[in-house]
């Protein structure tokens, strides 16, 4: 990305994929584009039923089990869909703290772990540096001037992991249209800031030395829905790949996965999105059916661009 080397663009928004592309597949902005109009013909069945099963869950979260409605979910918090390889200009290209959004390790830990990005959110991160650097930022692609006043002025980056298919021990193996609609709810999360920002967490960000003491350090996580650090022994131990707060962008990513596999008369189509739905599960550091359970309260999807006034005892 030109004129980005300020940002670590995985801090938000890692959805990653650990298989080959398939050597056919469309570009990934014209798959994710038709990856959305299918909304239209999403599982609802299968949603409904998730409903059933979990007080209302599904419906508490995206807003209904129509699938229009999940779309209308989605373009709330992304606006724009670009690719990896668009020119991106950024103004102002650099900012005094910008330390919180680096990990130079990253980089090299996906090599050898053969990690690929699905998608990522670049509009939460430059939000979030808009306020913290208390400057107004603008960002440029295509035709588009984007001021970034808000965290759901959503720009979501398909990386090369969004594909139409996998190649796995020389098989090719076509994915689920549900599979990457997963991912579109998973990076539009992102562009939540719930629960709003305080001075302490633009303090603690503005002294932040890495994304890492960044993600140790900051009590708002929930704006921006990031991603924690996963433990030693998980498969992507020390990537920022794991949540530690309920109704993360893995949490509801989830929920949609689990509930699109119900009402499936397709085998293997159910196979793979019960894989990848545990696959997000084992990212959580909280209990997904504790969860479900609503141990940590019910999901609250707002968001807000306020900064909060810290309150004295």
């Amino acid at each position: 990305m030109k004129n980005l080397s300020w940002i670590w663009l995985g801090v938000l928004g890692l959805s990653l994929s650990m298989g080959g592309c398939g050597d056919d597949d469309p570009s990934g902005v014209e798959l994710a584009q038709s990856d959305i109009d299918a909304f239209a013909q999403m599982n609802s069945a299968g949603a409904r039923s998730f409903d059933q099963k979990t007080n209302g869950l599904f419906t508490k979260i995206f807003g209904s089990t129509e699938g229009p409605e999940v779309r209308k979910f989605f373009e709330e918090r992304i606006r724009h869909v670009i690719d990896e390889d668009t020119p991106v200009y950024v103004s102002p290209k650099r900012f005094a703290q910008e330390s919180w959004t680096k990990d130079p390790s990253s980089e090299e830990i996906m090599k050898e772990k053969q990690v690929k990005i699905t998608a990522s959110n670049l509009s939460m991160p430059l939000w979030l540096q808009s306020q913290f650097a208390e400057t107004p930022i603008t960002v440029q692609f295509n035709s588009v001037t984007l001021p970034m006043t808000t965290s759901r002025n959503g720009i979501m980056i398909v990386g090369e992991g969004y594909q139409a298919s996998e190649t796995y021990q020389g098989e090719t193996i076509d994915l689920p249209i549900s599979y990457r609609q997963g991912v579109l709810l998973h990076e539009s999360r992102h562009s939540d800031c719930t629960g709003g920002l305080t001075p302490n967490s633009i303090r603690i960000a503005r002294s932040s030395t890495s994304y890492r003491s960044f993600t140790q350090d900051f009590d708002r996580k929930s704006c921006g829905h990031h991603h924690t650090y996963c433990p030693p022994g998980h498969r992507l131990a020390d990537l920022p790949a794991c949540d530690d707060h309920a109704w993360g962008a893995y949490a509801i990513e989830a929920v949609f996965l689990q509930a699109m596999s119900l009402e499936l008369a397709d085998e293997t189509e159910k196979h793979i999105l019960l894989i990848s739905a545990y696959d997000n599960v084992s990212r959580l550091k909280l209990s997904y059916s504790a969860m479900v359970q609503r141990a940590y309260g019910e999901p609250d999807m707002s968001s807000t661009n306020a900064v909060i006034p810290e309150t004295t005892p």
